[in-house]
């Protein structure tokens, strides 16, 4: 790999990395926590337009983080590269099994406290795995 490339897949780690960190940190201690103060009727509008919009923020940041990590895996396979794509893969494994489909459960049945408490509960493993993947 050319010192350019490695130079811009270290700033598309970075700013993935970084962003995810601040955007994981801010939805589990603020975001997630206001679900319960939203109104019941407006609930299901709310949180259409969080889901929209916060796809915009978290979908460039995720895809970012898979390219690096597989070209990590394929061009410098080490413990370090094999690591970080394994916390990779857990994250969207978790956002994608986990996390989506308790947020399609709240947009079809509407506001539900135990729902956004399984929310909040499992969010803290996502959270504690972005946090881990700054530090590989």
């Amino acid at each position: 790999m050319s010192p350019e490339e490695s130079g811009v897949l270290f700033w598309i780690r970075a700013i993935s990395d970084w962003g995810m960190l601040i955007l994981i940190w801010v939805v589990q201690l603020y975001l997630y926590p206001k679900f319960n103060r939203i109104e019941s009727v407006r609930f299901v509008a709310w949180h259409k337009r969080y889901m929209e919009r916060i796809t915009l923020l978290v979908a460039p940041l995720m895809l970012g983080q898979l390219v690096v990590a597989i070209v990590f895996l394929l061009t410098e396979l080490s413990l370090s590269s094999g690591v970080y794509f394994g916390l990779v893969a857990l994250t969207w494994a978790l956002t994608c099994i986990v996390a989506a489909s308790l947020h399609k459960q709240l947009q079809e049945d509407g506001k539900d406290a135990a729902t956004i408490n399984r929310l909040l509960n499992w969010n803290w493993l996502r959270t504690l795995v972005w946090t881990a993947i700054v530090f590989v």
